[in-house]
């Protein structure tokens, strides 16, 4: 349920940038190591901003996207 919220309001943000400002943001699905391996060779990330989560799994998650 979580998720599908995200994603329904970052698909609501992605059509309001094209139609006001044609413009757009890129979406991605799947682990973040995949998804950072796959898209650092196309675009030059200088930074990543994230919340805090208090999920246990998400501090180890965290902890390999740092390295």
């Amino acid at each position: 349920m979580r998720a599908t919220f995200i994603y329904d309001t970052l698909q609501t943000l992605r059509t309001q940038l094209e139609k006001k400002y044609a413009s757009s943001i890129a979406l991605f699905y799947g682990k973040p190591v995949e998804v950072f391996d796959q898209i650092l060779p196309s675009y030059p990330v200088v930074a990543v901003f994230t919340n805090h989560d208090y999920e246990t799994y998400v501090g180890e998650r965290g902890e390999v996207i740092r390295k």
